[in-house]
């Protein structure tokens, strides 16, 4: 493996924890800071490789389901939980409004991990400067671990709106 798709590899490993910690808010895990979420989920990472039999707490179950093998870019992640933060109801207003013709579909109708995914492909195309089409790849190959079509094409075709509505 070379260097630059070790990074590349971080980097998409920090977007799949940080869609993790979108996650977790629908399950009562806040993201209070970014260095609080990034210590929580290393605690979490840590126990899970010292000891593998060890009980789930009752956050585990739900909030930490998403692994990743590959140790996630923290400078990069603890730049999108900030970020995040900082911009969450834009963001949420901003899907909302997009998604508020289709009834079926309406952003609160949606389940926990597709909200979170969307918002945290959101967020990056919205608020960072890197390239759209990147960004929706790897947010695609995301939700393609959890969904197939018609979900998984929803949320690429949501993405791909807010990408063209950023041009």
């Amino acid at each position: 493996m070379t260097v630059g798709n070790d990074s590349i590899e971080r980097k998409n490993a920090a977007r799949m924890v940080f869609v993790q910690a979108l996650y977790g808010e629908h399950f009562g895990v806040p993201i209070r800071s970014a260095e609080n979420w990034v210590e929580l989920y290393n605690e979490e990472r840590l126990e899970d490789e010292t000891n593998p039999e060890l009980e789930e707490d009752e956050y585990s179950d739900e909030v930490f389901q998403l692994k990743t093998d590959i140790l996630p870019d923290m400078k990069f992640l603890r730049k999108l939980l900030r970020g995040w933060l900082e911009e969450r109801a834009a963001i949420v207003n901003q899907l909302t409004e997009q998604l508020s013709d289709d009834e079926k579909r309406s952003f609160d109708r949606l389940s926990p991990l597709i909200q979170s995914v969307l918002c945290a492909g959101a967020y990056e195309l919205v608020h960072t400067n890197n390239k759209a089409p990147v960004v929706l790849k790897e947010f695609t190959d995301i939700a393609s671990g959890f969904f197939d079509n018609p979900e998984l094409g929803f949320i690429n075709g949501t993405l791909q709106e807010i990408a063209n509505s950023q041009k």
